[in-house]
C-alpha cells in the first residue's frame, strides 16, 4: 500500500505524533514501536471479522473468489437459486466435493418440481448459467429438473428494469437453444420465445454499446447485467448473439475502468439501493468494488470483505458468474490501459437513456474521488413522475481508508416511487428531481428550489464518525480529516446537527428544517506539501485557514427569484456559477466556469485520457499510451472459438513494438501462435511463430518485441494441431524510424518485367536474411535467402509467380534487426 494510505491510517489511531519526527529522533525509537505495536492491535480489532482474499493477477483474484464459495456450504432445503446455488457451482468448477455439489443442486430444484411458476429473474438467470457451465458434469435426472424449472416463465411477460429484463431473455434464449421442445408455462413456443427474446437481447445489446447502459455504474445491478451478458457470449450458438455479447461486456468492463481508482469505485450511482450500498472502498460488501477489484485489482493486491458477504444475503453469489474461468474476460488492452493510468484526471460522459440523458464528471485523484451529475428527463414534462429520481446520488465522494463507510454524499429526499408522496426513500436511498449541481475538478457546488407542491424536499449530509479522523468548524463550513484527504462542506444557510440513532455518522440539517430552497459547497483536496505537517490537526487548520482566505462565494437573486444562483471561486481559483432551473424546462446556459458556458451537449458517452467513444458510436477507443485497442460493433473477427486470443501492441521506441497478448484454452489442441503484420490492417503477412504453452486453468500470457520501421497492424493468429485457425483483434501501432524509406524497390509498378531489383541501405551488422514475395491475400508466393551487408545492397526477385495488381515484397534479416514490408503494382502503366 502506498505512503499515503499508511500516512493517514498512522495519524488516525495516533492523532496528535508525528511518526516521520519519530524516524528523525532515535531516543523516541522505542516510545515508536510501542505506538506501531498498538496501531496493528487497534487494526486487527477493527478487521478481526473481515475476510480477505488476495491475488496479483486477474486469473489469482477471480480463482480466490470461487476457491472462497466452494468453502461454504449453503442450506439448498430452504434456499433457491439465485443465493445458493453459486457454492455448489463453485465446487464443481473446482473439481472438488463433486457428489456432495451435485447433491446439493438436485435437492436445490427437486423442491420446485411442483410450482406452477417462478417469476425471479435472478432464479432463472441462475438455473440457465448452472446448467450451461456444469451441463457435462450434471446426471441426467439433474439436468431434467432444470429445465423443467426454466419452463415454468413466462419469457414475454413485461419486467421492470433493465436488469430483470436482460436474465430473464437470456435464460430463455439459451434454453431454445439446448432443447427444441422448450416451451414456458404461458404455452409460448421455442421458436416464439426464441424470436422474442433474440430481438430484445440485440437491440438491448445495441443500446448498451452505444448509448451506455442506463444501469451504468449502478452500484448493484451493473454488475447483475453484466452476469446475463457474460452468459451470452459464454454459451450463447448464435453467433451474432455470441460476439455482440461479448462486445457489450468488454464495453461493460471499459465503463469500470473509468470509474476504478486505485482500490475505490468513484462515480454517480444510477441506482444506489440506499446508504448502505455505497460503500465503495478497500473494506466493502458492494458487488460493483468486488467486480472491479477482481478486473484490475489494488495496492495491496488484496481485497476485505465482510462475512455477510459470503453467506445467501451477501454479494459474493452473483460475484462468482463473473469469476468461474471460461472463455470471456476483458481484454489484456483494456487491463494494461488500467496499469498505466495517472492521477488526476477527468472523466465526463452520459447515459443516453429513453427516459432522460445524464451528464456524468468525475476528478479521480491519487486517494480519492469526487463525482456530480446532471440530468435531463425527457420528455421534460415527466421530471415530477420519473422513475430517474428512485436511487440516484447526484454527488458521490469516495476515499482511501482504513474501515467501512468512508464517502461523503449530499442528499436529498425524495419518494420511493415518485408518484407516491407517502411512501418516502430510506436513508441515502435517492433524490427528488429538485437539485442540480456543478463540478470543477476538486470543487462542487449545489443549488436546489423545491416546490410547495412536492412533499419531499429534506435536505440532509451524513458524514461519517468512521472515515472522517478529525472535524472542525468555523466561518459557516465544517472541515473534515479523511486520514487520506481532506474535504470542506457548508450550506449557505444555517445548519445544524440532527440527533440519530445510527452512531456510525452525524447528519447535517439546515437550522429551518422546512427550508426549500438552499445552496451548498465542497471542496476537497489531497493532503499536499502546503497542508502536510506532524499532526492531523496541524493539517486540518492549515486547510481550513486556506479555505477562508482563498475562497468566497457570491449569491445573486436568491431570496427573490425562484432561479437562484451561487457563484463560487474555489481555493484552486476556478469560478463555478449556477443558477437554478426546473427539471421541467430546458437547460439554457444556467452553469458556467471561468465564465464559459457547460455544454450539456458532448457528444462523448466516455471521454477521459484513456477511454473515448461517442454517443451512438460503433467504436470505443482505448488511447492512453502507449497502449491502444478498439472495440468495433461490427467486427465479428472478435467471435470466440475454442482458443481465445487477445492482443495489445505498445510502441517502445522508434524502431520497436511490443505485442502483448493471452489466451484462454479450453481444449488442448493449440500448436503454435502465428504472429502477423500488415500495413494497411486488410492484408496480413506471417512474420513469427511462438510455441503455445501446455493447457492451463488460467490465460496464459505471452509477450514479443519486433522491430518495426513503419506504422503497421498486428493480429495473432491461434493454429491448432489439426490446422485450425482463429484470430485475435486486430491493433495497430504508430512506431517508425525510418528505415523504411531506405528500401527501393523497381521497377514499380511492373508492367513488362518478371523480375524487381531491390536496393536497400542498411545501417545494422551484416548478418544473413531472406526476401519474401506476398501475393494480396498474404500467402508467400516466393522466397530468397540473401547475405545482407551493411551499408548498400542490391538483390533481384523473381515475380512471375505473382498474380492480381498488388504485391508485396518484405526483407528481413534471421536476427530480426531488419524487416520492412514494401507494397509494389503489378500490371501497371
Amino acid at each position: 500500500m502506498g505512503k499515503n494510505y499508511l500516512y493517514g491510517l498512522v495519524k488516525s489511531q495516533v492523532a496528535n505524533l508525528c511518526p516521520w519526527c519519530i524516524l528523525n529522533k532515535p531516543n523516541l525509537l522505542p516510545k515508536r514501536l510501542i505506538i506501531i505495536i498498538a496501531i496493528l492491535f487497534a487494526s486487527f480489532n477493527i478487521n478481526a471479522q473481515i475476510t480477505t482474499i488476495s491475488g496479483t493477477t486477474m486469473h489469482d483474484r477471480q480463482l480466490a473468489v470461487v476457491k472462497k464459495l466452494a468453502q461454504y456450504t449453503a442450506n439448498c432445503t430452504t434456499g433457491d437459486p439465485k443465493y445458493d446455488s453459486p457454492y455448489p457451482v463453485a465446487r464443481l468448477a473446482l473439481h472438488i466435493d463433486t457428489v456432495f455439489a451435485i447433491r446439493q443442486l438436485d435437492t436445490l430444484y427437486t423442491k420446485y418440481q411442483a410450482d406452477s411458476s417462478v417469476d425471479d429473474e435472478f432464479d432463472l438467470h441462475a438455473a440457465m448459467h448452472t446448467y450451461t457451465l456444469c451441463k457435462t458434469q450434471l446426471p441426467a435426472a439433474l439436468k431434467q429438473k432444470i429445465k423443467n424449472y426454466l419452463t415454468k416463465e413466462d419469457y414475454r411477460r413485461k419486467h421492470i428494469t433493465t436488469n430483470l429484463y436482460l436474465m430473464s431473455w437470456a435464460a430463455g434464449f439459451l434454453a431454445t437453444e439446448e432443447w427444441a421442445d422448450f416451451t414456458d408455462r404461458a404455452g409460448n413456443s421455442n421458436s416464439v420465445i426464441k424470436s422474442h427474446t433474440r430481438s430484445n437481447i440485440l437491440s438491448y445489446l445495441w443500446k448498451f454499446f452505444h448509448l451506455n447502459c442506463y444501469e451504468a455504474d449502478a452500484f448493484i445491478y451493473n454488475p447483475i447485467d453484466f452476469m446475463a451478458v457474460r452468459m451470452l457470449a459464454e454459451f450463447a450458438l448464435d453467433t451474432e448473439v455470441k460476439s455482440k455479447a461479448e462486445l457489450v461486456y468488454q464495453s461493460m468492463a471499459v465503463s469500470l475502468l473509468c470509474s476504478w481508482n486505485k482500490g475505490i469505485y468513484v462515480a454517480n450511482p444510477m441506482r444506489s439501493k440506499g446508504w448502505g450500498n455505497m460503500n465503495t472502498g478497500y473494506i466493502a460488501s458492494n458487488i460493483i468494488t468486488s467486480l472491479s477489484w477482481t478486473f484490475f485489482g489494488n495496492p495491496e493486491n488484496k481485497f476485505r470483505i465482510k462475512p455477510f458477504t459470503v453467506s445467501s444475503y451477501g454479494s459474493l453469489y452473483a460475484l462468482f458468474w463473473m469469476c468461474y474461468q471460461g472463455k470471456v474476460s476483458p481484454r489484456t488492452s483494456i487491463l494494461n490501459a488500467y496499469k498505466s493510468k495517472s492521477y488526476p484526471y477527468v472523466h465526463t460522459g452520459m447515459v443516453d437513456s429513453s427516459s432522460g440523458k445524464f451528464y456524468k464528471y468525475a476528478y479521480q485523484s491519487n486517494n480519492y474521488g469526487l463525482a456530480t451529475q446532471t440530468e435531463i428527463t425527457i420528455p421534460l414534462s415527466s421530471a415530477l413522475t420519473s422513475y430517474n429520481y428512485k436511487e440516484i446520488k447526484r454527488t458521490y465522494m469516495a476515499w482511501k481508508s482504513d474501515t467501512i463507510g468512508s464517502h461523503f454524499s449530499v442528499c436529498q429526499d425524495n419518494p420511493e416511487r415518485p408518484t407516491d408522496f407517502s411512501n418516502f426513500n430510506a436513508f441515502g436511498y435517492g433524490e427528488n428531481p429538485f437539485h442540480r449541481v456543478l463540478q470543477s475538478k476538486q470543487a462542487a457546488i449545489g443549488v436546489y428550489n423545491v416546490p410547495a407542491s412536492y412533499d419531499a424536499y429534506k435536505i440532509y449530509v451524513p458524514f461519517t464518525k468512521l472515515g472522517i479522523k478529525s472535524k472542525i468548524e468555523s466561518g459557516g463550513w465544517v472541515f473534515c480529516h479523511a486520514g487520506t484527504m481532506l474535504f470542506a462542506f457548508r450550506t449557505i444557510e444555517p445548519y445544524r446537527w440532527q440527533t440519530t440513532p445510527e452512531p456510525s455518522f452525524d447528519v447535517l440539517e439546515l437550522l429551518d428544517t422546512n427550508a426549500r430552497k438552499g445552496a451548498w459547497i465542497l471542496e476537497t483536496s489531497e493532503i499536499t506539501s502546503q497542508y502536510s505537517d506532524c499532526t492531523i490537526s496541524a493539517e486540518l487548520n492549515k486547510f481550513k485557514d486556506s479555505i477562508l482566505s482563498k475562497t468566497k462565494f457570491d449569491t445573486l437573486n436568491y431570496s427573490t427569484s425562484s432561479f437562484a444562483r451561487l457563484k463560487y471561486y474555489s481555493i484552486n481559483k476556478d469560478t463555478l456559477d449556477l443558477t437554478f432551473f426546473p427539471p421541467t424546462t430546458n437547460y439554457s446556459n444556467q452553469m458556467s466556469i471561468n465564465g464559459n458556458v457547460v455544454s450539456l451537449n458532448d457528444p462523448y458517452i466516455f471521454n477521459n485520457p484513456f477511454v473515448k467513444q461517442k454517443n451512438r458510436s460503433d467504436t470505443i477507443f482505448i488511447t492512453n499510451a502507449p497502449w491502444s485497442d478498439t472495440l468495433i460493433w461490427n467486427n465479428n473477427s472478435f467471435l470466440l472459438d475454442a482458443n481465445r486470443t487477445v492482443l495489445s501492441a505498445k510502441a517502445i521506441n522508434n524502431c520497436k513494438v511490443l505485442l502483448n497478448w493471452s489466451s484462454f484454452q479450453i481444449a488442448n489442441s493449440g500448436d503454435y501462435f502465428s504472429v502477423e503484420q500488415s500495413l494497411d490492417g486488410i492484408t496480413f503477412f506471417a512474420t513469427k511463430k511462438v510455441k503455445q504453452y501446455p493447457i492451463g486453468f488460467e490465460n496464459q500470457e505471452y509477450s514479443l518485441q519486433l522491430n518495426q520501421q513503419q506504422p503497421c497492424w498486428y493480429r495473432v493468429v491461434s493454429v491448432e494441431k489439426n490446422g485450425k485457425k482463429s484470430y485475435s483483434n486486430v491493433v495497430v501501432a504508430n512506431s517508425s524510424c525510418g528505415d523504411a524509406s531506405s528500401l527501393r524497390v523497381f521497377p514499380n509498378p511492373i508492367k513488362y518485367s518478371k523480375s524487381i531489383t531491390i536496393e536497400y541501405t542498411s545501417n545494422f551488422p551484416a548478418s544473413p536474411g531472406t526476401l519474401l514475395l506476398y501475393g494480396s491475400n498474404g500467402v508467400i508466393l516466393c522466397s530468397k535467402k540473401v547475405n545482407i551487408g551493411n551499408g548498400f545492397n542490391s538483390f533481384q526477385l523473381d515475380t512471375s509467380e505473382g498474380n492480381g495488381s498488388q504485391l508485396y515484397v518484405r526483407i528481413m534479416t534471421n536476427d530480426g534487426q531488419v524487416n520492412i514490408l514494401k507494397p509494389i503494382i503489378k500490371g501497371g502503366n
